[in-house]
């Protein structure tokens, strides 16, 4: 599988379908590809945020999505 942004943001945003579709694929053991260009999207887009709260506390959603073990997006 691999990511697009609108994916990204809505497990992000929780979204149930979003949540559900990840968890299919985890337990199919697909792989899960988030490509540069989603990275640097969103990285950008949290960047836009005035807030600085608010960005750094995205920033860690975001970091903990991209990192989460056996890429459980």
């Amino acid at each position: 599988m691999i990511v697009d942004a609108q994916h990204l943001s809505a497990l992000a945003d929780q979204n149930d379908a979003a949540q559900r579709n990840a968890e299919e694929f985890r337990e199919s053991s697909v792989p899960i590809r988030v490509p540069t260009a989603v990275v640097w999207e969103a990285y950008t887009g949290i960047n836009d945020i005035a807030s600085d709260a608010d960005s750094k506390s995205l920033r860690g959603l975001y970091e903990r999505l991209l990192t989460a073990p056996g890429h459980s997006i």
